[in-house]
């Protein structure tokens, strides 16, 4: 405990709603640029070093690759999971675009058709 509380904010990450703040951050964080845009690991173990958070969650880019693979595979299983109970009702829904605005020099628009995966 002595060692966690160097920084003035420490305190905030020992109680229920900094513990349940910190969660949501690290998920967000893990989600957004982690899933969404590639950032690697290490750059995420470093921004969360730069938060001084290490001491109350792993920092280690091999903890947050753990996280990661966790996090991925509980959003493949809540998908799977919304697809099915979708499909076994019968829902048909209609087809729903989107852009992804990463890469602008090859801009692609994607459908697709969510009862059947079809691209």
């Amino acid at each position: 405990m002595a060692r966690r509380d160097r920084h003035p904010e420490s305190w905030l990450w020992e109680t229920a709603e900094g513990r349940g703040w910190l969660l949501r951050l690290v998920g967000a964080a893990l989600f957004l640029f982690g899933l969404k845009r590639g950032v690697g690991a290490e750059t995420l173990s470093e921004f969360f070093g730069r938060l001084r958070l290490e001491a109350h969650v792993g920092c280690s880019p091999s903890a947050r690759r753990g996280v990661r693979h966790a996090l991925e595979q509980a959003i493949l299983k809540t998908a799977a999971a919304w697809e099915h109970d979708g499909v076994a009702h019968g829902e048909r829904r209609p087809i729903i675009g989107a852009v992804d605005a990463t890469f602008l020099q090859r801009l692609r628009l994607v459908f697709v058709e969510l009862a059947s995966g079809y691209l």
